[in-house]
């Protein structure tokens, strides 16, 4: 189970690769089908192709702050996205509100969780809480991006895990130290970037959001495989399981 588990965890890293790899391809080197044919101009952001402009990230995002004290809604339960469940598995924990014991932010919709701690660990979480009849919540370490008009969801994931936008947030951190380094939201909603056709970010987003998907697929799977191989390991190890009758083939634990 272990071997599936790993398996499964690296098909989930090469789909994530091959979105920031068309990423790069098409929004920064501009090698998006048809690139032959496109002119470049210069700007203050260097060559971009002619017809698209530049934006900061304010004029195209809202960034969230809906507040909620969970506490205050002590037998609820909340998933609930935090620094820790994030470098853990990157899948929300499930917790009583009674649990989380200071403010937080209250999550609906599509948005992209950007971490303003230590941004020289990039830590980017895709939230689509559209059908979720469960309420969620985010820890205030994150940004909440969402995008209400114009830029899809997997586009701006694309944008924000790029290299070149971590490096930039990197940048604008301040902290007494490395280890406590933040970013502050005016830095990076002020960030300017290219800012494409609407029409070249919805064929983009028609390739790439079908790999996203099946990367969330995978981690939901893999979620499932550990709780099974929690589940039934001891029972196996303490014989409380019998599987010696059963025509299953090899068994990895």
């Amino acid at each position: 189970m272990d071997d599936l588990i790993d398996d499964n965890e690296r098909r989930i890293e090469i789909l994530e690769e091959m979105a920031q790899l068309l990423y790069r391809e098409w929004f920064v080197h501009f090698r998006l089908p048809g690139y032959e044919d496109i002119q470049l101009v210069d700007t203050d952001l260097g060559p971009i192709p002619r017809g698209w402009s530049q934006t900061c990230l304010a004029e195209e995002l809202e960034l969230q702050r809906f507040n909620i004290r969970p506490f205050e809604f002590a037998d609820e339960e909340f998933d609930h996205y935090s620094i820790p469940a994030f470098d853990s598995r990157r899948l929300p924990l499930l917790e009583l509100g009674a649990n989380i014991r200071s403010g937080k932010y209250l999550l609906s919709g599509k948005s992209v969780l950007v971490s303003k701690l230590n941004p020289r660990f990039p830590r980017v979480w895709r939230v689509d809480r559209s059908d979720e009849r469960r309420r969620a919540v985010a820890s205030t370490e994150f940004l909440v991006l969402t995008n209400p008009d114009q830029w899809t969801h997997c586009f701006v994931y694309g944008l924000v895990t790029s290299s070149e936008f971590a490096d930039r947030l990197a940048t604008t951190a301040g902290g007494t130290s490395t280890s406590h380094q933040r970013v502050k939201p005016a830095d990076v909603l002020n960030m300017t970037v290219v800012s494409p056709p609407l029409e070249v970010i919805a064929r983009y987003s028609g390739i790439v959001q079908p790999i996203l998907k099946l990367a969330d697929n995978l981690l939901e799977q893999v979620e499932v495989l550990r709780e099974a191989r929690d589940l039934l390991l001891p029972r196996l190890v303490s014989g409380e399981l019998d599987v010696s009758e059963l025509d299953l083939g090899p068994v990895t634990v």
